[in-house]
């Protein structure tokens, strides 16, 4: 979306609230990894709530000058923004999962050594 001079002129504040929808979720995938449970938390509501505000962009805003149709027919064309809607519909599937799924399967997939047993004779 920085590359994006038409956006960038016509809609200066959603351009750059694009970016910082994509900075966020790096900072999260950070969250994520040192404090899990906070992380999945936190994605989940930010994904959400990024996809809500991404479509109803898509669907009620205009800049002054444009009209609406095209304005959406402008965005849902543009890969870049599709490829964000999907990416949050993406975390919010998978952060979803991890705070649905039980705290012992959840922890089974961490890169530990694993444990070496004694055989039995």
């Amino acid at each position: 979306m920085a590359n994006d001079g038409w956006l960038r002129a016509v809609a200066p504040s959603h351009a750059y609230g694009l970016l910082a929808f994509a900075a966020l979720d790096v900072i999260l995938a950070f969250v994520v990894i040192v404090v899990p449970k906070l992380g999945y938390e936190g994605a989940l509501l930010v994904s959400m709530t990024q996809v809500i505000a991404m479509l109803g962009d898509a669907l009620t805003f205009a800049p002054v000058g444009t009209l609406q149709a095209g304005f959406r027919a402008y965005l849902l064309g543009d890969s870049a923004f599709v490829a964000l809607v999907g990416i949050q519909l993406a975390v919010a599937g998978i952060t979803a999962a991890g705070i649905a799924m039980p705290h012992a399967i959840r922890h089974r997939f961490h890169f530990d050594r694993t444990r070496h047993h004694k055989m039995l004779p």
